[in-house]
């Protein structure tokens, strides 16, 4: 993926597109949370809040119009804390996921933040093992039964 800094969309191969997350999102990224949680009640409507904010980032993942997944994170004590990364099922394992969180490693970078912190929960061995291989690292069990972890990039 090629740089870019903030408010640009970046096309990947394969025509993926990594972006912004606009407010004509939010219909996709209902269809792909509701498979994979039931309540849907006020998350429209958290999220057009959100939108823009400039502690938060939220980002979209879309291929030919079609929102493929998606990534919502805010800012807290110099770290990037990621709330939700949703990809939809059909398209696991294409490289949806890499490039959000490249996305958010760049996000790292132009903000000058010192970490991504993002936490999974104990039953998601394919979430710990994503994680493993974008570069975290296990940091302890919250009292949630999620396993928290930490990206911190190497120094050159």
């Amino acid at each position: 993926m090629e740089a870019m800094s903030n408010n640009i969309a970046v096309e990947t191969s394969g025509g993926l597109v990594v972006r912004d997350m606009v407010r004509e999102d939010i219909e996709g990224m209902l269809e792909i949370r509701q498979l994979y949680l039931e309540s849907k009640e006020g998350f429209a409507e958290d999220v057009a809040d959100v939108i823009g904010y400039p502690d938060t980032i939220m980002l979209s993942a879309e291929c030919n119009g079609d929102l493929l997944g998606y990534v919502g994170a805010y800012i807290e004590r110099k770290q990037i804390v990621v709330g939700c990364v949703l990809i939809h099922p059909c398209v696991w394992r294409r490289g949806i996921g890499t490039a959000l969180m490249d996305r958010l490693k760049l996000e790292l970078q132009t903000r000058n933040l010192k970490a991504i912190m993002a936490c999974v929960y104990d039953d998601s061995l394919a979430g710990q093992l994503f994680l493993k291989a974008m570069g975290f690292r296990y940091v302890h069990t919250t009292c949630k039964d999620e396993y928290r972890f930490i990206y911190r990039p190497s120094k050159l």
